[in-house]
């Protein structure tokens, strides 16, 4: 597959469906009581493999023109 495509193999996961790759992405990417930050117009397992995996979330809703508010995912700045 990578060949056929130009990339090298180290750039290639497969996986037994997007929910397995999902599955693996938590495990390998994030920890037990990190928090993560999704929109609340987003893919519905996002929350369930928060649950299975321990991993807390936050929604952000969307603006009043159904607009993801891309500032709200922005480390705050202090000072």
């Amino acid at each position: 597959m990578a060949e056929y495509y130009g990339l090298k193999a180290s750039q290639v996961f497969v996986g037994n469906g997007s929910d397995e790759l999902l599955a693996f992405s938590f495990m390998a990417f994030f920890n037990p009581g990190d928090t993560i930050i999704f929109p609340d117009i987003t893919y519905s397992f996002y929350e369930v493999y928060s649950s299975m995996f321990s991993v807390n979330y936050r929604l952000i809703s969307l603006d009043d023109e159904f607009n993801v508010p891309v500032e709200e995912f922005l480390p705050k700045m202090t000072g």
